[in-house]
């Protein structure tokens, strides 16, 4: 998570120097989860991480952020094309599935601030939670996703 952190207290400089290596007219395409994403894993997920700890400050909204990095690229002087919001959903017959995703995200970050003991039982119990959702028939879970396009004026 800390290149996260370091990216959000740079991000004008980020895109300011962004800005410099794109043509004139030339676009650049943000794109971010939105709130409410992987859900109803995902609150499950922080609601057994927080019996290993207050991890609140990793459970940030992302519309929060998606609104600052469109403020931070329009100070940069990006132009706004177009902000359009997609809704996909996803079926998992296992909560090892759920796992690969977490292993492949930036919620991989947040488990390395468990040591390998906390990471093995916060696994365990997680994924016994997960398999009785999707047991329950909670196998869909959504991801909502922005995608900003900006040009070079």
């Amino acid at each position: 998570m800390r290149v996260r952190n370091i990216f959000r207290k740079q991000i004008r400089l980020v895109f300011l120097n962004l800005y410099k290596l794109i043509n004139k007219n030339g676009r650049f395409v943000f794109i971010n989860f939105e709130d409410r994403s992987f859900n109803p894993y995902i609150e499950e997920f922080f609601k057994e991480l927080s019996k290993f700890g207050d991890f609140n400050k990793f459970a940030a909204s992302f519309s929060e952020f998606n609104q600052l990095c469109v403020k931070e690229l329009e100070a940069a002087k990006f132009v706004k094309s177009n902000i359009i919001s997609k809704k996909l959903e996803y079926t998992i017959s296992d909560s090892s599935e759920w796992w690969t995703i977490l292993s492949g995200t930036a919620f991989k970050g947040i488990l390395n601030n468990l040591n390998n003991k906390e990471q093995e039982q916060f696994k365990e119990l997680h994924l016994k939670k997960v398999d009785n959702m999707i047991k329950n028939g909670l196998k869909t879970y959504q991801i909502n996703i922005m995608i900003g396009i900006f040009r070079k004026a």
